[in-house]
């Protein structure tokens, strides 16, 4: 199996025990969302699954509108999530910005 070569990019944001980085896939010339967990934050069993519970339930969603997984992997310090990257703004983020959105507009993110 060859090593697959990614550079690291600006900061995305930051979550409760992650940081997330935009990451360049050299290979396909791509960018992709990285979600780098240290494994200092790993120490507790239930941190760790839950870790792994993230990832078995990512791999398996396949929607339109939810971000594509794309590989995990670690090194000696940290795990990776790769994700396929949003380029506009998250539900999330236009949740917190406008508080809420219309029935037509959730339709919209669920069909």
């Amino acid at each position: 199996m060859t090593e697959k070569k990614y550079v690291k990019g600006r900061v995305l944001g930051k979550g409760g025990f992650a940081v997330c980085y935009e990451f360049t896939d050299m290979e396909k010339n791509r960018i992709l969302a990285a979600k780098v967990v240290a494994k200092t934050s790993l120490t507790k069993k239930r941190a760790l699954e839950k870790l792994l519970a993230e990832i078995k339930i990512h791999k398996s969603l396949h929607h339109e509108n939810i971000v594509q997984f794309e590989h995990v992997f670690e090194d000696k310090e940290n795990v990776y999530i790769l994700l396929e990257i949003c380029p506009n703004e998250t539900l999330k983020e236009l949740l917190k910005k406008r508080k809420r959105i219309t029935e037509n507009e959730c339709v919209q993110y669920l069909v």
